[in-house]
This record gives C-alpha cells, structure tokens and sequence, in this order.
C-alpha cells in the first residue's frame, strides 16, 4: 500500500511536468508523501484528499477545501463517528 501511495503521489507530480531538479519541488513532494503515509493510518482519510490537500497545482480555495475535509474527517475518525 505503501508503494501505490507513493506511485499516485510521483503520478500527480508528473501530470504538473514538476521539475525534479528543483530542491522546492522535491521538498514539496517529500511533504506530500510524509502527509499521505501519515494518514493511512485513518481509514477515513483518502490518500488523494491528501495529495489534493498539499499538490502545488491547485488553487488555495481548492488546497483548503481538501484541508478542511481532512480536519473534518480527523475529528469524526477521533470521536467514534466513523467505522
């Protein structure tokens, strides 16, 4: 699972034609990956909420719409509401 997290992540990177030779956007990439595996462990979280929450391509309306449903999703997962 791990793998395929990582493959979607380099996937969406590769759609944007991100310049892999730039220390920012490998960071950036880093960052993403960091973020997704941390929240595999919450089967209410969608990994391309995450990649969507932390992608350099979108827009900040849509970077904090996928923000908020994580937070959204965290607090339901924390308080029992979910599974």
């Amino acid at each position: 699972i791990m793998k395929k997290i990582i493959m979607d992540i380099l996937h969406d990177f590769a759609i944007g034609e991100t310049n892999i030779r730039s220390e920012a956007a490998r960071e950036s990439i880093a960052n993403t990956i960091i973020a997704a595996l941390k929240s595999q462990d919450q089967d209410s979280v969608d990994t391309n909420d995450v990649i969507n929450a932390n992608s350099p391509y979108n827009d900040g309306w849509t970077q904090q719409y996928y923000k908020d449903k994580l937070s959204k999703n965290k607090e339901e997962y924390k308080g029992g509401h979910l599974g």
